[in-house]
């Protein structure tokens, strides 16, 4: 009985899609020390309220070169879980990274109206996979807080779980 239910559990779907998105060309270099800036004035391309250290130190030394317009697939976390089962669910490291130009694009797509994309505004983890700029794996995550958006960066060996209703986004395979 008892491994009986384990295997139940485990067998249990971990994601769910919710919908896929087609961003942009990115025909310019795209330098995240100029992209990721706290500004939540009325002119500001994006919204962003706070940024974690971890993030200010592993990523904004980042510049990417132009990259040909990118599908990214929306999935719904539908039980909590840790970083590990996700990426696997994924298809690994490298189906689940996503370079930090898509992250702003999604962010930029959104707006602040949430009727333009996939990202959840209401409080919720909006999770993306990224290489640091010393190729180290990490999840980085974006919410909607106080009329901006908080950009968060942590080790995928964090212990911490992700909640169920979580979006999570990648490539589409």
């Amino acid at each position: 009985l008892i491994e009986g239910r384990f295997l139940a559990q485990n067998s249990e779907p971990l994601l769910e899609t919710v919908g896929v998105i087609t961003l942009p060309e990115i025909t310019s270099r795209f330098v995240a020390r100029d992209r990721f800036v706290i500004d939540t004035s009325p002119t500001a391309a994006v919204k962003i309220s706070y940024i974690n250290s971890n993030f200010r130190e592993w990523f904004l030394d980042i510049v990417e070169g132009a990259i040909g317009g990118t599908t990214l697939r929306c999935q719904k976390l539908l039980v909590p879980s840790l970083d590990k089962p996700i990426i696997a669910a994924l298809g690994g490291k490298r189906k689940a990274a996503t370079a930090l130009s898509e992250v702003y694009a999604m962010m930029l797509q959104q707006g602040g109206d949430g009727k333009t994309s996939l990202l959840r505004m209401d409080g919720s983890a909006n999770i993306f996979y990224a290489f640091d700029i010393n190729g180290l794996f990490c999840e980085v995550y974006v919410y909607w807080s106080s009329g901006g958006w908080c950009v968060y960066a942590y080790s995928v060996v964090s212990p911490g779980r992700w909640c169920a209703g979580a979006r999570v986004l990648s490539h589409k395979s």
